[in-house]
């Protein structure tokens, strides 16, 4: 099992912005998301 250090549960720009700015200093960032959803998950 992998480790992270932060867990983003949606990547739409929130989730997006949450994911990189948790990685910029060296952080292991995974990102949960729907697979239809992936990149905004504010999509109707």
């Amino acid at each position: 099992m992998a480790d992270f250090d932060v867990l983003v549960v949606g990547s739409g720009p929130g989730g997006q912005k949450a994911a990189i700015a948790a990685a910029q200093p060296g952080d292991r960032v995974a990102v949960l998301a729907r697979p239809h959803l992936m990149g905004g998950g504010t999509h109707v």
